[in-house]
C-alpha cells in the first residue's frame, strides 16, 4: 500500500490501512516482533499476544501519529512505510493500575506468502507522541 507523506495523509488512507490490518489479524496473518523493548513491556504488563492484537484492532485514525521510512540496511525492505500510532490504556503493573501511553509501530508487508501485519513496536512511549487528527 502506498502512502502519502505524514503531512498530506488523509483520514481515508489511515482507515483503509487499519481495515487491512484488522483483516490480517482476523486471518491470523500477524506477527508480533520479539524486540527486547516489546518483550520487557509485555512481561511487565503481564499482557498476552491476544491482548496486543485486540488493542491493535481497536486503533482508529484518531490514534495515528506519523509514518516513517523503514530504517533497515536490507535493500529488500527500504521502501516500506511504517505507521506509528499511540493509545492510552490502563495496565496493571504488579498490582499498581495506571494509565500507560503506548507506542505502536506497524508494517504491512508481503513476505512471499501473502501480506502480513508486523507489529514492529508495542511498548510504553519513551517520549510524548502527538496524534495528527
Amino acid at each position: 500500500m502506498s502512502c502519502s507523506s505524514t503531512e498530506s495523509i488523509t483520514i481515508d488512507e489511515i482507515e483503509k490501512y487499519l481495515a487491512e490490518v484488522r483483516m490480517l489479524i482476523q486471518e491470523n496473518r500477524i506477527h508480533l516482533s520479539t524486540r527486547e523493548k516489546n518483550k520487557k513491556f509485555l512481561k511487565k504488563a503481564r499482557m498476552r499476544a491476544s491482548e496486543v492484537y485486540k488493542i491493535v484492532s481497536s486503533l482508529t485514525y484518531f490514534d495515528f501519529c506519523k509514518t516513517l521510512k523503514n530504517d533497515t540496511n536490507n535493500s529488500k525492505y527500504v521502501d516500506e512505510v511504517l505507521y506509528v500510532f499511540t493509545k492510552t490504556i490502563e495496565v496493571d503493573l504488579w498490582s499498581e493500575p495506571r494509565e500507560c501511553q503506548l507506542y505502536i509501530k506497524l508494517n504491512l508487508c508481503d513476505l512471499g506468502k501473502g501480506k502480513r501485519t508486523i507489529i514492529v513496536s508495542f511498548h510504553e512511549c519513551e517520549y510524548e507522541l502527538t496524534t495528527k487528527f
